[in-house]
């Protein structure tokens, strides 16, 4: 293999990991504006462990803060609203995805589209590896799908299918095509 296609392939991979993130983080703060949360109460934290969207009641909060949960109520009391916001993370990741990839595809480089789809898909499948484990170890619930699923459990689970199928056919078809 070249250097040239390795160097590409590693800069594939960073942009990947690091777009997937972003997108994700954004999509929680662009839900919380559409649920009218004030933009001075909101903030992506790219730099947290984890990154989050924070948000402020006489300090920035993470998701993990016992009053998280009561500081979005100030602003959204339905559980619907909950939801949303925390779904946005993954559905917006997704539709960016799908998006990018289709613009990859268009421009003949299926390649670096597969890199993005498999490595977000593996940041997804960590993730839900790690919420699960955590459930497990700490008999509390950490992370966007136990938390979603804390609320919706059936409309976790149809968005959780949904977007792991769609990834995965994704997969298939790009491997299928190179």
């Amino acid at each position: 293999m070249p250097l040239s296609q390795i160097v590409s392939t590693v800069v594939s991979l960073f942009s990947a990991v690091w777009f997937t993130i972003v997108v994700h983080e954004y999509s929680h703060y662009l839900a919380g504006r559409m649920l009218n949360i004030p933009k001075n109460k909101l903030k992506v934290q790219l730099d947290g462990n984890p990154p989050h969207v924070a948000l402020y009641d006489k300090e920035w909060l993470s998701p993990d803060s016992e009053n998280y949960i009561s500081t979005f109520r100030k602003y959204r009391k339905e559980t619907y609203a909950a939801w949303i916001f925390i779904a946005a993370g993954t559905a917006g990741e997704s539709i960016a995805i799908l998006l990018l990839l289709l613009g990859l595809i268009w421009f003949n480089a299926g390649a670096i589209g597969l890199i993005f789809l498999a490595t977000s898909t593996t940041i997804l499948l960590i993730y839900l590896l790690a919420e699960g484990f955590m459930k497990l170890k700490y008999s509390r619930s950490y992370g966007d799908f136990a938390a979603m699923y804390a609320i919706y459990p059936l409309l976790t689970c149809i968005l959780l299918l949904t977007v792991l199928s769609l990834r995965f056919f994704g997969i298939y078809q790009l491997l299928g095509h190179l």
